[in-house]
């Protein structure tokens, strides 16, 4: 899980998931599943975010990716019917505006989903912006927590 705060009053911006385990059965084929694969599952951003966060999420998902071994980023965007207009705006939006490629539609037992992906891509200059593990500081005692006197 992936959260961004905006530095200069703490406010929530977006979050996302990425997971490290194989794409989903369906609508993922095996031959989907035969290049490491980080699996953008689930992505959230605050009402009224004034900056291009898409575009931002997919930067980031791409770099941790790119961090971590793998060779692209996938995710799956669920449409109610296949003539679902929002839903392909996102797509589009996705596409045009983030970096996302179209990899293909599936129609699972669940409804159409589109399958998009998105290489891995290092930058060096987010090196300091995306760590690939928590870092796990040590355990203070209560003595150390109180003052002294």
């Amino acid at each position: 899980m992936a959260v961004l705060v905006d530095t200069d009053d703490n406010a929530f911006v977006a979050c996302l998931q990425l997971d490290r385990t194989a794409l989903s059965a369906l609508p993922w084929t095996d031959s989907d599943n035969a290049q490491p694969t980080l699996a953008l599952s689930c992505a959230a951003a605050a009402p009224g975010v004034g900056y291009r966060i898409g575009w931002l999420l997919t930067i980031w998902a791409r770099q941790y990716a790119a961090l971590c071994g793998y060779t692209r980023v996938a995710c799956t965007v669920s449409l109610r019917h296949h003539r679902d207009c929002a839903g392909e705006r996102l797509v589009g939006h996705l596409v045009d505006e983030c970096g996302w490629n179209r990899h293909r539609s599936a129609g699972p037992p669940g409804g159409p989903v589109v399958l998009l992906t998105a290489d891995a891509c290092r930058a060096d200059s987010l090196d300091a912006f995306v760590i690939t593990e928590i870092p796990v500081l040590p355990a203070v005692s209560a003595e150390e927590r109180e003052p002294a006197s």
